[in-house]
Order: C-alpha cells, then structure tokens, then sequence
C-alpha cells in the first residue's frame, strides 16, 4: 500500500504531466497557427511568383513588340535579359541569341558616342547608368554602328529596384532620332543661310556669306566657293577664307578637262583624309597642313555650277551629321548662287540700261500716275485724269538738259508743266492700235516756257484694263524746227531781199530817164509859175502839175531808199541833235491831240548817218504813229546806249558791239503778229490807199539796213507798238551841220554842163544863165572835152551826169580834171549805178544832187560847191 508521501508524489507527478500536456498542447497549438501562416505565406509568395512571372512576361512583350527600341539587363551581374528588334535596327546588330550574355560582350559591335564624337565607356553608356542606379531622360549621343554608320539616338533610362529598393536592373529605351536631327540641323543651316544671304547685295556678297555658314555647319576653319564656267567648264576660286595666300595662289584655277575638274563636275561629294590628299596636291599646297577637305558639287537644275570646298587645320573629319547638312545645304547654295548670278545678270542690264538710258543722245522718259486709270473712261474724263494725275517717273540727261533742269529734279514733277497737251497725247496713245505710237511731233516747255520740238515714240503700259505708266523716246528736233525757222525766215528774207533787188532795179531801171523826166517837168512848171502873175487864170493848172510831179518825185525817191539805193552822205552825228531840231516838225506831224516826249540819254553815243535820211525815217515813223492813234495819245521818241551780243545779233545779222537804240513809241491800236510779220513789206497797208501808198516803213527799213543797223518792232494790239532802230555807234566827235547857200545867191563863174537828157540840159541851163554864170553845153562826154579844149578862160565847175551814154561822168571828170586841175565836179543823178556811190553811200569828197531838182536846190549846190575852198 502506497504510502502518503507517495501519493502525493503521484499527484504532483499527475499535475506536471497534466502540465506537460497542456504546454504539448499549446506547443501544438502554436505549432498549427505557425504551420498555418506558413502555409498562407507560400500560398502569396506563389502568388507574387507568378505575378512576377505575369509581368515578366507582359514586360517581354512589351519589349519584344515594341516599336521603339529597348532592352533590359540584370544587376549585378550585368546580362541581357530582354531587348527587341528594334533595338536590333537601331544598332544595326544581328545579335539576336544575346539574352543571357553579359552587356560588354555584345558591345562589341557599337560604340556609344558623345555628340562631340568621344567614346563612353559602359557605365557612362545610359544603359551603364542605369545599371548603377542612375535616372536618365531623353540623353542624346551618337551610335557608331558595326557598318561606320552614325546614328542620333535619345535615350532614357531607369534603374529597376526590388521591394525592398535593391537594384535589380537597368531598363532604356533609345529611338532614333537621326532622322529629326538631320532635319533639325538642315533647318538650322538653311536658317543660318537664308539669314546671312540677306544682307547680300552682289554674288560676292553672296558667296561670303554662303561659305560662313557652311563653315559654322562643318564646322570647320577654313574654305572656299568655286564656279564653274558654263562655256569651257573652267574652275575658279571666288570666294576663300582661312586659307593662305600662297594656297590660293595654287588652287585658284582649274582647268576645264583637268582631274580636280572631272572629279569635281561628277557631281559625287568627296571626304579626303590628310593621307587622301596628299597624292593630290603640290608641295606647296601640302604645306598648308590641311588635315581634311570636303569637297561638294553644288548642282542647280540638274547642273554643276559650283564647288564647296571645306577644310580643316585642326580636325580629322567631319561629322556625319555635319556632312548631311552640308550636302544638303550645297543644294541651297546653287539655288542662291543662280539668284545672285540672275541678279548680277540683272543688275549687269540694269546698269547697262542705266549706262544706255544716261548716254543715250535721244531723251528717254517714264510717266507714271498714282493710281491706274481706267480706259474706259469717257475721253473728256480720261484726260482730265491723266493731266491731273501724270507725274514725271524717271527721264535721262539727255532730256533733262534740254528741259533745262536736273533730272533728280524734274523726277516727280507734274508732266504737265511741260506737256500742256500731255492728256490729249495720252488719248490719242490709249486709242492708238497696240497703243504705240510712232515719229509723232510733239512740242513741250522748257523750264522758262520756250518751245521744245521732238520726235516722240511712246507706249501706254495696260494691266487689268488700267493705264499704269508711259514709256517713250524723244529725239529733239529743236535745233531743226529752229533750223527751218531759220530758213524760212532766210527764204522770207531773201524772197523779200529779192523783192527789194527787183525793185531796186525796177527803180534804178526807171529812176534815171523818169527823173530826168520829172526835172524837166518840175522844173519848167516852178519857172512858168515864177514868171506869172499871181491871179493868171492858168496858175492853178500848172500848180496841179508840180504837185503831181512832187509826187511822183517822192515816190521814186521811197523806192530808192527802200531799196538801199537811195544816195545818202553820211556823216558823223549826235542823234539827240538831230531829234532836237525835228522835233517842231513832228509836233506839226502829230497834230495836238498827240502829246510828244523825248527821252534823250545823257552822253548818247554818236553815228555816223544822213541827217536828212534820218530826218525822213522820225517823220515816216511819226506819221505812222500817228495814224495808228486817231483818237489821240502819246508818242515817245527815246535814245539810249547799249551793248549787243552776239546770240541777239545773228538773228539780224548784224555784228555784236556798240549800238546807239532809237526808239519810238506810241499808244496806238497796235499791231497783231500777222501785221507785225508783213509792216515792212513795200505797199503793204493798212490805212488804205486813200491814205498812203505803203512804202513808209518799208522806207525806214530800207534806210535802217543802208546805215548798216536793223529794226525791233514790238506791238500788241490795243496795247501800242515800239519801233526801236539800232544803228552802230562810232567813237568820233560830230561834223557840223553846214548852214545852207542862199538859194538867191548869184555868181559869174563859168560852168561846164553836161547831160545827155536834153530837156534836163535846156532847163539847167536857163537856170544857172539866170544866176548869172556862164554855160558851156555839151550832150556827151565827147563834146564836153571839145569844148573845154576850145574855151579859152577858166572853167571853174563841171556840172554832170553820173549815167551817160559810153562815159559816165566819173570818167569824164578824171580826163577833164587832167586838163584843168583847178576844176570842181557837182555831180547829178537819178540813180548812180554805184559811179559815185557804193550801196548808195557817196564816197568821201563826192558832191551830189539828186534828180528830180528843183530852181532853189540846184542854185543852192552850184554856190554851195564853187565857194568850197
């Protein structure tokens, strides 16, 4: 039996294994939530397996089909784990078995460049970078493919952590960007180009420009342009920089047909090394130390019409990408490079134009107007426009200088001013056929309103219906139309010159036997009124008779003078003198209704001249004047000096020098410019017959012209007219005026007659026997000498003809002044066939009366010569 001691160490035994089991029991307990947690985390951790594996192989995908290049490797032990085709094109590999192969083994086939061309090394590859835990976005850097292809890739890559942020691997993806690179830099240089050809202005200009940009693109240090000639194929430097002289000395030129032309006109851009080169070029030209030259054909529409020539002292090559925008940019070139030939071209023919348009003889012009003017204006509309509107647009010198202006000057000026008749030109172009007009003679202004005569070719320049501007050519028939002027007024002068000679000698024809005829008829009626009572019954016929043959002595004497074959005695005078002491019988002329004055300058100038002709040209020039005034006004004699050029005198055909102007005025009815034109013609009038004959001032201009001066006639009508005389001035003092013989006089001298006309004889000699001399007779020169060699006494004046039948009286008194030395000559004339006169002016020492004469004149000149000392 056990014992109490034992019992309860049976019962502590029961209660610690009681305890033992109720720990077994928790311990199980434990052990079954362990084995339960166990049991979930295989079940998620298989879960994430193949959620990893899901992924893996989504990402696979992805890679494998992805269009844009991309590859996965692992970390630390840098394998491929996935990558896509491409990835493959891109690197232009055909390793397809590289997963599972470390990342350096298959970079073997291509390199990772940096832009400026250096070499990364595997971590600096995005790719290495990722693998290192590094972020890349978008990193550009070139791709050196197996081939020697370049390629522009743009990566980014990403490092792959785990979750508890351990790097597990590097993902990137890199496409290729070449394509948009080239692009980039083509626009790049292209813009750089475009904006350096702007400022150009010459294909110099041009070619400089071109050859910095491309240098910029290279980039390179140096270079040149060469054009090619399109005749002989010829090369030649145009444009160089960074070059030496001496290397352009040496590479200027080649020759059409030469191996650098061949090479280059092939139109295949060339790359050369320095080694490349050197087989090509001369000692003095390697000693440039070129280490590369690229040389690129510049082609225009299917041509080779330049070289780009690009090198280098410094690099190697030149970038892929560089020579892609090279080559494309060449293309540019030879477009700008034929613009800048067009436009020097164009600019050669602008200034040819220029040079033409500035030398040319005839005038060439443009008119332009602000704004086109529709044709279909109606014609009165159309002119008004043009007038208003035609501005000049452009003219040469040539037609400048006969405007009288420069042509920057005229340039913008209103046509108008000097085409009065612009707008009616312009019309008769626009409704010409094909709107030209050819040899048409216009007339416009010159700067002060003189007439400029041209031969105009012109053409209207039409767009849409509008007329634009006006082109046309103007040859200046000025000087001809001046020319014609000038002939016609010479043929008008010499038709009235003619007109004048044929009345001349239609005078001088009639004035010798008509005068002798009007001597004896004058005479004998003054002696049969002399010798009647003053109330005989017949004293008034034979007071008809004389005033008629007054007349028709007055009458041959105009036509003398007109003539020029008046005879006058000139002599030295003061003008003012011999205006002063008419100037009583001009008051008579005039009337009192006139009103006189004379303006007599001061110091006047003297000339030489008839007196009693210019006696006769003031009161032809007064009655005159006072026929054109009948209702009164005021007549002005004034005299004054003046100095004449030569451009006024050729038209009068006098010589430049002193003149002494005669001026007389009136404020009479004036004269139109046809009146004016005919005043001097001999019996042109128009008072009517019944108030003159016409040959008043045809006498003042036969005696003017005689003196050796020329008359001005200025009228207007309703205004007055002036008659300005210019008679050559002399630098000698006056002759007197010698004071007539009395005409009642007597004397006892003996007197040698002689006259062929012997009604003039019988009355000569009646009268001189009535005086008291003694008379010898003769009809000829025959008798005259016979009876001066039977007169015993002294024979104290020869009294002749000038005309006489086989000698004329000249001669005569030469052979009887032989015989008598002592004898005096008074010669007598109708008309003197320049005897004793030339162009009607006696020669010095000639004593003359003109026929018809009457008692008192031929008493006085007898007196007059035989008391000369």
């Amino acid at each position: 039996m056990e014992t109490a001691p034992d019992l309860e160490a049976l019962r502590e035994r029961i209660a610690s294994l009681e305890a033992a089991n109720a720990s077994l029991e928790a311990a199980n307990a434990s052990l079954e939530a362990a084995n339960q947690e166990l049991r979930r985390e295989l079940a998620a951790r298989e879960r994430a397996e193949q959620e990893i594996a899901h992924a893996k192989t989504l990402l696979e995908a992805l890679i494998l089909q992805s269009p844009v290049p991309m590859a996965l490797a692992s970390h630390p032990d840098l394998i491929v784990r996935a990558y896509n085709e491409a990835c493959l094109e891109v690197l232009g590999s055909d390793e397809r078995e590289a997963v599972g192969k470390p990342l350096y083994a298959i970079t073997q086939t291509w390199q990772d460049l940096s832009l400026d061309g250096a070499k990364l090394s595997l971590s600096e590859m995005p790719l290495g970078r990722a693998l290192r835990g590094e972020r890349t976005e978008k990193l550009r850097t070139r791709l050196l493919r197996a081939d020697g292809s370049e390629r522009v890739i743009e990566t980014s890559g990403v490092p792959i952590l785990d979750r508890d942020g351990n790097l597990i691997a590097g993902f990137i993806i890199f496409p290729d960007i070449t394509e948009s690179v080239r692009a980039e830099e083509l626009l790049r240089a292209q813009h750089d180009l475009a904006l350096a050809l702007t400022g150009a202005t010459s294909l110099e200009e041009t070619l400089e420009h071109c050859l910095e940009a491309l240098l910029r693109i290279a980039p390179a240090d140096c270079g040149g342009i060469y054009l090619v000639d399109e005749t002989s194929g010829d090369i030649d430097l145009a444009a160089s920089r960074g070059l030496s002289a001496e290397f352009v000395a040496t590479s200027a030129h080649y020759a059409g047909g030469s191996a650098n032309a061949t090479a280059i006109l092939q139109g295949a851009p060339l790359y050369l090394s320095e080694a490349e080169l050197a087989p090509l070029m001369t000692s003095d030209q390697l000693a440039e130390g070129l280490r590369m030259t690229a040389v690129l054909p510049v082609q225009h529409r299917g041509r080779v019409i330049a070289a780009i020539n690009i090198g280098s002292h410094l690099h190697d090559s030149i970038p892929p990408q560089a020579r892609f925008a090279l080559e494309a940019t060449a293309s540019q070139v030879g477009s700008a490079i034929a613009h800048a030939r067009a436009n020097e071209r164009l600019r050669r023919s602008e200034e040819r134009y220029r040079s033409f348009v500035a030398n040319a003889s005839e005038g060439i012009y443009r008119i332009d107007f602000p704004e086109p003017i529709p044709l279909d204006l109606p014609d009165a509309e159309l002119v008004a426009r043009v007038e208003a509107g035609a501005v000049i647009g452009e003219l040469n010198d040539a037609l400048a200088r006969r405007f009288g202006l420069p042509a920057g000057v005229l340039v913008g000026q209103p046509a108008v001013r000097f085409a009065p008749d612009g707008g009616e030109r312009a019309l008769q172009l626009i409704r010409a056929p094909d709107r030209k007009l050819a040899n048409l003679e216009t007339t416009d202004l010159d700067r002060e309103g003189k007439p400029l005569f041209f031969i105009e070719n012109s053409v209207a320049i039409v767009e849409e219906g509008r007329l634009v501007r006006i082109w046309g050519t103007k040859s200046d028939i000025t000087e001809r139309k001046r020319a014609e002027a000038e002939r016609k007024r010479l043929e008008e002068q010499l038709g009235q010159s003619q007109k004048m000679e044929a009345i001349g000698r239609l005078a001088g024809g009639i004035a010798h036997d008509f005068n002798n005829l009007l001597t004896g008829i004058n005479g004998y009626a003054e002696m049969l009124l002399a010798a009647l009572a003053p109330g005989d019954p017949i004293r008034g016929d034979l007071e008809e008779i004389r005033r008629a043959g007054e007349r028709a002595s007055s009458l041959t004497s105009q036509l003398l003078a007109f003539s020029r074959k008046q005879v006058i005695a000139p002599r030295v005078i003061d003008p003012n003198e011999v205006i002063e002491r008419a100037r009583n019988l001009l008051r008579r002329i005039i009337g009192e209704d006139i009103e006189l004055t004379v303006v007599a300058a001061e110091r006047v100038g003297r000339i030489k001249a008839d007196p009693s002709q210019l006696d006769q040209v003031l009161v032809n020039l007064a009655v005159n004047a006072r026929d054109a005034m009948p209702g009164g006004g005021k007549l002005t004699i004034e005299t004054a000096n003046v100095r004449l050029d030569e451009a006024y005198c050729q038209a009068y055909e006098a010589k430049p020098g002193d003149y002494v102007m005669l001026a007389v005025t009136d404020t009479g009815c004036g004269m139109d410019a046809e009146t004016r034109a005919r005043v001097f013609e001999p019996f042109f009038t128009t008072k009517g017959k019944e108030h003159g004959t016409g040959l008043g001032l045809a006498m003042v201009y036969g005696i003017v012209q005689q003196h050796h001066g020329f008359i001005n006639v200025y009228s207007e009508p309703g205004i007055g007219s002036s008659f300005k005389l210019y008679l050559p001035r002399v630098f000698l003092e006056p002759e007197p005026i010698g004071v007539a013989a009395d005409p009642l006089a007597r004397g006892n001298e003996t007197v040698l007659l002689v006259e062929d006309e012997e009604v003039v004889r019988s009355l000569a000699r009646r009268i001189l026997e009535r005086q008291g001399y003694t008379v010898l007779e003769a009809a000829e020169a025959a008798s005259a000498l016979l009876a001066c060699s039977r007169h015993a006494g002294p024979i104290h004046l020869l009294l002749t003809d000038v005309v006489m039948p086989t000698t004329n009286g000249r001669e005569l008194y030469g052979r009887l002044a032989a015989l008598r030395p002592e004898l005096k000559v008074l010669y007598m004339s109708g008309y003197t066939e320049n005897v004793v006169a030339h162009h009607g002016v006696l020669e010095p020492g000639i004593e003359f009366l003109q026929k018809p004469f009457t008692i008192e004149t031929l008493s006085r000149r007898v007196r007059e010569v035989l008391d000369q000392r």
